[in-house]
């Protein structure tokens, strides 16, 4: 959330919103994280819904910073010398 914050514009009713889905899907995956089909189904749900709040300019924003932070998960960690 803090990264939509500084790096969008959005209202804070945007961002109550997006908090509430991003609550909810994360508590969905916690109870499904067995199968990877509910997961991914989970996430499109909640993109489809987070998708719903924005206006296209800030859609591409949003995704744009998911796939920056989708890299930097999977990046491995730093190793000490």
């Amino acid at each position: 959330m803090k990264i939509l914050k500084s790096e969008m514009d959005l209202s804070e009713s945007q961002l109550t919103f997006i908090q509430k889905i991003l609550e909810d899907t994360y508590k969905k995956v916690e109870e499904n994280f067995t199968s990877k089909e509910k997961v991914m189904k989970l996430f499109e749900e909640r993109d489809s819904n987070i998708k719903l709040l924005l206006s296209d300019e800030e859609w591409k924003k949003y995704v744009k910073i998911r796939e920056i932070m989708d890299v930097k998960r999977n990046e491995p960690p730093p190793r000490d010398r």
